[in-house]
């Protein structure tokens, strides 16, 4: 077991490269359910541990808190364990199998630290617009002046997370609100949009639904991308009875390409940031911004105008 806290991007990475699985009883792991393991227990006394090196052909540098002593882990399994301390054999098989997943595990972290990085970034940059001490017109500004010449508009690949939840077992635990739907149709659509909610007030990262959701009858599931990923954030949203499954790179569950859902992400990401401070002008920073809902009829689809008295700037969200 880890007295430690393992951070989140170590986490994640370990329990994709081991493909979502309890590296003991090899069962899918739900994200939250989550912990993990040092295969040499952490409370092995340093001799003990020199001697398992020399024993096992561990690397010189190996220590115990090596990713190669890390693994994913259930909950129960992790505290079936406990600090035992495994037969050498098994050690040695465990340690062989787990060493040809090092090179995912590292490409995994570099992946997601990546990813956190510019989510960070841009959880900063939406905070300080909303509150007013950065214009939204001066951070497009330096990032048009600064883009290379002659280079293509790109974003970096996004990750997509598949959320679920039962369904019959919420309707089945009286614990809904009071304006929850009591059937399994209309409360998933409920569910869908409260997740939608959760996600996007708690999760600065663009996103956006990928497909239509999953229902079967007895469970919803929902996948969504999302752009430069906290994964920190993520850990720490208050999703209720939602269940992670799975966190993959787009290109690894769809074939086509992503600048629509990009864009689409784009346009919400900015109708949030807006409606924090909607009537702030991001070009000028006075607060004479109106705001004006149209309804297009023939496509049923509502666009919201926002303009400002002060400088005359003007835009639109969907």
């Amino acid at each position: 077991m880890s007295k430690q806290n393992i951070p989140t991007v170590l986490r994640m990475a370990l329990w994709r490269a081991n493909g979502f699985k309890c590296w003991y009883c090899d069962q899918l792991i739900d994200y939250f359910d989550l912990q993990v393991d040092h295969i040499i227990a952490e409370t092995t006394p340093a001799k003990r541990v020199e001697e398992l090196i020399t024993k096992l052909g561990l690397p010189s540098n190996f220590t115990l808190n090596s990713t190669l002593n890390l693994v994913p882990a259930h909950h129960r399994c992790n505290r079936k364990k406990s600090d035992i301390e495994l037969p050498e054999q098994s050690l040695r098989h465990y340690f062989d199998l787990w060493r040809t997943k090092q090179p995912a595990v590292q490409k995994e972290r570099e992946r997601l630290e990546k990813q956190t990085a510019n989510g960070k970034l841009l959880s900063l940059l939406a905070s300080r617009i909303a509150t007013g001490q950065l214009m939204l017109g001066e951070v497009l500004n330096a990032i048009q002046s600064s883009k290379p010449p002659h280079t293509k508009s790109s974003s970096s690949e996004p990750l997509v997370v598949c959320f679920s939840i039962n369904v019959m077992e919420l309707l089945e635990s009286n614990t809904l609100p009071n304006d929850a739907p009591n059937e399994y149709p209309p409360l998933c659509d409920w569910l869908e949009k409260n997740l939608s909610d959760k996600v996007r007030t708690e999760i600065t990262s663009p996103c956006v639904q990928t497909e239509p959701s999953g229902r079967n009858g007895e469970t919803l599931s929902v996948r969504m991308a999302f752009w430069n990923l906290d994964v920190t954030a993520l850990e720490k949203a208050s999703l209720g009875d939602w269940q992670v499954l799975e966190v993959m790179p787009f290109s690894e569950i769809y074939e086509d390409g992503w600048d629509e859902l990009f864009s689409r992400a784009t346009v919400q990401a900015y109708h949030t940031i807006m409606q924090r401070d909607a009537d702030r002008c991001p070009r000028c920073g006075g607060k004479g911004v109106s705001v004006r809902e149209l309804t297009d009829y023939e496509h049923d689809e509502a666009y919201y105008i926002y303009e400002c008295k002060e400088c005359g700037w003007y835009d639109w969200t969907q």
